[in-house]
């Protein structure tokens, strides 16, 4: 399996991190089907090796997606916001390894 498959799961661990409760654990490669709705926050966790590449898609069909990749201190490392609809790709590369 290459780098970035094993870890496109890790971008939807980061979809919306914003749920303070029932934060989902994601698995390598796992594919997650969710609705949200214009106020609703998700939150998904995986535990990313350092220096491996992430990249994700999530498709946004009648809300605008905001996807936090938070660190393992919880501080926000990335934020992507565009476009409105459609495909909302992301990728990043953690510089240390956590959850």
């Amino acid at each position: 399996m290459k780098r970035s498959a094993r870890f496109v799961a890790l971008l939807l661990a980061c979809l919306a991190c914003i749920l303070p409760s029932a934060a989902q654990d994601l698995s390598v490669g796992e594919r997650i089907a969710a609705t949200l709705e214009p106020s609703s926050r998700h939150t998904y966790t995986v535990h990313a090796p350092k220096d491996f590449f992430v990249y994700e898609v999530v498709n946004q069909l009648t809300v605008d997606v905001v996807v936090r990749i938070l660190g393992p201190e919880r501080t926000q490392v990335a934020r992507f916001d565009s476009p409105a609809r459609g495909p909302e790709s992301f990728q990043f590369s953690p510089t240390a390894s956590g959850t």
